[in-house]
């Protein structure tokens, strides 16, 4: 009589128990090393435009001229908050001036737009040619959801094309969406202290900082650590989550607004 062999179902099922712990822990590996390598990306995204940003800045200051007349805040930094979070500001060099909508305003649709005879526009982080500090004004005055500049004096801010200096994505509704990638960052607050002007070389001492993060996951309003779902190792908007504070100082160059080295 010829004795069968093969597997009896006890082997069977410890076999495919094995072999499911296997696969279930080959997943969680791969699932956490694409979080962490997620986090990497959103990581350096933000110290590379922070970075950028801070040369922006500096360069600005450094092409404008010494004012020694900056003795009331909204000629120079604005900043407009709500219960104790930055929700848009202005910051005016005398020669370019700087507008953004913060992270908060943002998502919680209380930003205000750019508009002039070509249209209206969204934006985060404005950069506009602005000698008479006309953004400073107009952002400490805005009562409205727009900075209004159809034909109304200075005539320059008419018809100009605002330059966006951070990515907006498709319809800039990414916050609401799950489109948010590392790339789609924001300012959450930018504050610029009084300056100091040295009377004998003639330049002028500007301090400054600001908190850079990504749409995506952030909740400015805790305490510690903003990141939501922080628990959570494997949750995605934890994976696209990052925020620095930069802090940084810029000073004029002694030329009296009469050279332009921006951009060079």
């Amino acid at each position: 009589m010829k004795t069968r062999k093969g597997f009896t179902i006890i082997e069977l099922l410890l076999a495919m128990s094995f072999i499911a712990v296997l696969m279930v822990t080959i997943a969680f590996l791969v699932i956490r090393i694409t979080a962490i390598y997620q986090k990497g990306l959103s990581t350096r995204s933000v110290n590379q435009v922070g970075r950028n940003l801070i040369d922006e800045f500096n360069r600005a200051v450094a092409d404008s001229p010494v004012d020694g007349t900056l003795d009331s805040r909204d000629r120079y930094f604005v900043s407009i908050p709500n219960a104790g979070t930055q929700l848009q500001g202005a910051f005016c060099t005398g020669r370019y001036s700087f507008v953004w909508n913060t992270g908060t305003a943002i998502k919680e649709g209380r930003r205000i737009q750019f508009r002039n005879n070509n249209g209206t526009f969204s934006f985060r982080l404005l950069r506009l040619n602005d000698a008479g500090r006309t953004i400073c004004t107009r952002v400490n005055a805005a009562g409205g959801p727009n900075l209004d500049f159809r034909s109304t004096t200075p005539t320059e801010f008419n018809s100009i094309i605002p330059q966006e200096m951070l990515t907006l994505s498709g319809a800039d509704d990414a916050p609401t969406t799950d489109s948010a990638s590392e790339s789609d960052l924001a300012l959450y607050d930018l504050r610029v202290f009084p300056p100091t002007i040295n009377r004998l070389t003639g330049h002028a001492f500007f301090s400054a900082t600001f908190i850079l993060g990504t749409l995506r996951g952030i909740d400015i309003t805790t305490s510690g650590d903003y990141c939501r779902n922080i628990s959570r190792g494997l949750d995605t908007d934890f994976a696209y989550c990052s925020i620095n504070k930069f802090n940084f100082a810029m000073t004029t160059m002694d030329t009296g607004g009469l050279e332009d080295y921006y951009g060079q």
